[in-house]
């Protein structure tokens, strides 16, 4: 069991859900989508990320596997998207409560390290 370091701050007291929450959202508009990449690199158009998006509610699959299904992307286009997402990794939750004003950097290194140890004893 994953025991989320969103909810370990909550369950301490640290801050509260909606902090988590709005932190997630925040996390989420920073993070590079690879529907998102294809399109600034004019390797898809809208259309098609559409279909891929529409195809992947009817699937379980990630939007590079279906992209390749649907014939829009090959192996080597995903795998250069997949590079490109890497490149602009997404900032970690910590730090972006930090940046919120939620709690501060020695706070933050304390929780980390609580965390792993929770982690390791489960």
């Amino acid at each position: 069991m994953t025991y989320r370091f969103g909810q370990f701050l909550v369950d301490n007291g640290v801050v509260t859900q909606q902090d988590v929450y709005d932190a997630l959202n925040i996390q989420r508009t920073k993070s590079i989508l690879i529907g998102q990449a294809a399109l600034k690199h004019e390797m898809l158009n809208i259309n098609q990320v559409l279909e891929i998006l529409d195809a992947q509610n009817n699937n379980s699959k990630r939007f590079g596997e279906t992209a390749i299904e649907l014939g829009y992307l090959n192996t080597e286009e995903v795998d250069r998207l997949l590079k490109l997402q890497k490149s602009n990794p997404r900032p970690r939750l910590g730090e972006i409560l930090v940046e919120m004003g939620k709690m501060d950097q020695k706070t933050l290194k304390k929780m980390l390290e609580k965390h792993r140890e929770v982690k390791y004893d489960m």
